[in-house]
């Protein structure tokens, strides 16, 4: 099989066979005191094909943050790099002033809280988070 046609193969995994957003959620989970301490992140959400149960071989995990204080270039891009490290998958991170207006809107209502019990953990929007604090 060439190299070609195993990337296609993999493309079409079902994600039952690929890690879901609760296996990184509980890892997310395990490591967010040091998270939130070390990087200042006042809230995680995650977003995307995990939440939607659509990820593929190719699929990065989407993570949405605020900051208490918003970081440098650097210390954000130290923040992409732990979690990809920590999570061992690709890695997208967003903050809510660096989304797209055109998709903003659709990401914050798919978002689904870090932070909340699994159970619970369905698609809590951001916008609602923000507005209790």
């Amino acid at each position: 099989m060439s190299n070609k046609e195993q990337k296609r193969k993999e493309r079409k995994m079902p994600s039952q066979q690929l890690k879901d957003a609760d296996y990184y959620i509980r890892i997310l989970r395990q490591h967010l005191p040091e998270i939130k301490e070390k990087y200042s992140v006042s809230y995680p959400g995650v977003f995307g094909s995990y939440v939607r149960g659509e990820q593929t071989g190719e699929s990065d995990f989407d993570i949405l943050v605020e900051f208490d204080e918003a970081p440098g270039l650097l210390k954000y891009i130290e923040l992409k790099y732990y979690l990809r490290d920590l999570l061992e998958v690709k890695v997208d991170l967003v903050t809510r002033t660096g989304l797209k207006p055109r998709i903003g809107k659709h990401i914050l209502d798919e978002v689904a809280s870090v932070e909340l019990p699994l159970d619970d953990v369905q698609c809590v929007p951001v916008s609602m988070v923000s507005q209790a604090d």
